[in-house]
């Protein structure tokens, strides 16, 4: 999945949420939460991954 595909994505989900009642999008973000916090290392890791490729390719620093 590339980038503008994860964005076209993001913007339907956004969308579902609009419509759901408060309680329904309360529990999904605090199951999102948790599946941040879970993920937390994996994440961090994958993110200085992306971070070192950028800065090996010369990617200007404020893209960064």
């Amino acid at each position: 999945m590339n980038a503008q595909e994860m964005a076209v994505g993001a913007r339907r989900a956004a969308h579902q949420m609009m419509a759901l009642d408060t309680a329904t999008k309360d529990r999904a973000l605090t199951n999102i939460a948790a599946a941040l916090l879970e993920n937390e290392a994996a994440i961090v890791a994958a993110n200085q991954i992306d971070l070192d490729r950028s800065t090996r390719e010369g990617l200007a620093s404020p893209l960064l």
